[in-house]
């Protein structure tokens, strides 16, 4: 595992699970991508060991509390699995014992896992994986954050660092290097307001997860908390493992600038 921030790698695996009828065959699939971004922060103060306002690419993973100085490094979680769902996915379970493959009108897709780095070098978007789907209306995207599993065996073999963790983070608390792991399981289910309309011969789309890692480690007033106190065990380990799960957002990003393409309209 390296300091430089980038996405190690693409899905492990990506499957399009989508049946085809007579109109709609594979040729007919739009591209998709997902990326992942830093929630904008707001311009720290200055903190204490520079006495200057920090540069803008440092904007993202340096805080300071007026007390505290906390500075993150490296980011990385677990992902184990990201599902984009149709709105007529209430008529494709499995109710009949045939789901997916039994409704020519369903399509989804799922990724995961994979490990996904969060860019604190200064870039605005990563891609995270790409997939192809099939012309509809999609208006909800599962992403779950998970500790691996048994069957995640190619996944902890190429990030053995994950074994048993699904977050990791590296950086330093008022100057001294700490490394903060955490087992915290995180499945969101992000609704698409309005709902994502693809239609046959679409440009390529994009939709952008934003993490928000500058309230991880802080209290209900704003205040910095060490991380070494949301260690396992630790007396804040259940309010960094909260605002973790309360972190993450989703819109559409067609641009790929890192904002949302209908201003305010996401949830």
């Amino acid at each position: 595992m390296t300091n430089h921030a980038r996405i190690l790698a693409v899905a492990a695996t990506v499957a399009v699970l989508a049946a085809c009828d007579d109109t709609t065959g594979p040729d007919a699939t739009v591209g998709l991508t997902l990326s992942a971004a830093l929630a904008p922060a707001a311009a720290p103060a200055a903190p204490a060991s520079t006495g200057s306002p920090l540069p803008p690419q440092a904007r993202a993973e340096t805080l300071y509390d007026g007390v505290n100085e906390l500075v993150l490094h490296y980011v990385g979680l677990a992902v184990d699995e990201v599902e984009l769902e149709s709105v007529l996915d209430d008529e494709c379970d499995d109710s009949d014992g045939e789901g997916m493959a039994g409704n020519d009108d369903c399509a989804e897709f799922e990724a995961g896992p994979f490990l996904l780095e969060l860019p604190l070098d200064g870039s605005t978007v990563v891609e995270v994986a790409e997939v192809a789907v099939r012309p509809g209306t999609y208006d909800e995207l599962e992403f779950e954050i998970d500790v691996p599993d048994g069957e995640d065996g190619a996944f902890v073999e190429a990030h053995p660092d994950f074994q048993g963790v699904s977050v990791w983070v590296r950086g330093t608390w008022n100057g001294e290097p700490f490394t903060f792991i955490s087992d915290v399981e995180a499945e969101q289910e992000m609704a698409l307001v309005p709902a994502m309309e693809v239609l046959e011969g679409d440009a390529p789309r994009n939709l952008t997860l934003t993490l928000d890692i500058s309230g991880w480690f802080t209290d209900g007033s704003g205040a910095l908390v060490d991380p070494s106190s949301a260690l396992k065990g630790g007396e804040n380990e259940a309010l960094v493992k909260d605002n973790i799960r309360l972190s993450i957002d989703l819109f559409e990003d067609h641009d790929h600038d890192g904002e949302d393409d209908h201003e305010g309209g996401h949830d």
